[in-house]
């Protein structure tokens, strides 16, 4: 009845909860963002500010509980637990972006930004493959307790259209020059992209599903009417991001100019 009362007093309910950001939460904040300044600084810088953090976070998140006055529970364990997932699912993915943006550099050319496009069109490609696949000719749950709506048939659509429209993108640079903005790769290392952010973004996906089952909401946010929020649009580029990163810094630049 209380639902029913807020839904007729403040307009329409979107399943999304309201939440108001903790002192905790905000540190959090601040920690992803000098994830970010490091990570565009050195990997060296990078690894001694996730170092400081953890234990500046740690130490903080202690004193909280100490003069709390509270009973000790394993929520709060949970709780840390809760920050630092956060901080390595969404802040470290994210503190690479401009690393890729500004550091793949081949032949004297930036390819960085193009490189970015391309994982980012892919992402909502295959999630948009895995859509139309999975209502249409969906037959078996692939994740049920997670996500019921998400099917085996629709995960190997993810797959499949992520692998040939990174084949496309790789036909298309060969053959018309509207398209020469796309990095020269070759064509195994386009499908190995193009796999790698198909088989990775099903668990992205799958993880963002499961921290909104947990949370009893629907959607991540409100801002995308209609498409979940804002984090439903790259949850899967941010676990699928990070092993392309890798992929291309290792076998295809060996080297990153920042």
């Amino acid at each position: 009845k209380e639902k029913e009362k807020e839904k007729g007093a403040g307009g329409s309910d979107r399943g999304v909860s309201q939440y108001k950001l903790s002192k905790m939460d905000r540190a959090v904040q601040i920690f992803a963002l000098l994830f970010c300044f490091a990570m565009m600084r050195s990997f060296a810088c990078f690894a001694v500010v996730v170092a400081l953090t953890f234990v500046v976070f740690v130490c903080g998140l202690l004193l909280k509980i100490i003069h709390s006055g509270h009973a000790l529970s394993p929520h709060m364990l949970y709780l840390l637990g809760l920050y630092w997932l956060g901080l390595f699912w969404i802040a470290f993915p994210l503190a690479h972006t401009p690393i890729l943006v500004h550091g793949v550099v081949i032949d004297g050319h930036r390819y960085g930004g193009a490189v970015f496009l391309l994982l980012l069109l892919t992402s909502w490609i295959g999630d948009a493959a895995a859509y139309y696949v999975g209502k249409n000719f969906g037959r078996h749950r692939a994740m049920p307790n997670v996500s019921p709506k998400k099917s085996v048939e629709g995960c190997a659509g993810l797959i499949v259209f992520c692998g040939v429209w990174c084949g496309g993108m790789f036909w298309a640079r060969q053959h018309y020059p509207l398209f020469e903005f796309l990095p020269p790769f070759s064509l195994p290392h386009y499908l190995v992209l193009g796999l790698l952010i198909g088989v990775f973004g099903i668990f992205g996906d799958a993880l963002e599903s499961f921290v909104k089952r947990i949370g009893g909401i629907k959607d991540s946010g409100s801002f995308f009417p209609g498409h979940g929020g804002v984090l439903d649009r790259f949850d899967a580029l941010f676990l699928s991001g990070l092993p392309a990163f890798y992929f291309i810094v290792i076998f295809i630049t060996q080297e990153l100019k920042v």
